[in-house]
């Protein structure tokens, strides 16, 4: 993908960690060494959206339109996600709660 004169490179990294708000980065191909031009986001549409906002502050991207046009329908993705997990907790919370069942229930709980 193309950021302009960049080339947009993205890795789906899934870090051991029960939170998937940074599973997606995004970087510039040849400028790992720019720290601060790295993206993250729990999709890669996320991740590069992170990207582009960090090029825009740093003034070496313009704000483009459409950008800002998916702010709400992420967020609206977000909230759907998390009702989502919310069900699951629930149905998990109401399973056996015997002894023999408590690993399997807490396992349920990280992998959401």
């Amino acid at each position: 993908m193309k950021f302009g004169k960049w080339t947009v490179k993205t890795s789906y990294d899934y870090p051991p960690i029960p939170d998937r708000s940074m599973d997606w980065s995004a970087w510039i191909d040849g400028q790992e060494e720019h720290s601060a031009w790295y993206g993250h986001g729990q999709t890669e549409l996320e991740a590069l959206l992170d990207l582009h906002q960090h090029l825009v502050e740093d003034g070496e991207l313009p704000q483009i339109k459409w950008v800002k046009e998916w702010e709400a329908p992420l967020e609206k993705a977000r909230e759907h996600v998390a009702n989502l997990q919310n069900a699951l907790n629930l149905v998990i919370d109401r399973t056996c709660q015997c002894d023999d069942c408590k690993p399997w229930r807490e396992s349920l709980k990280e992998a959401i």
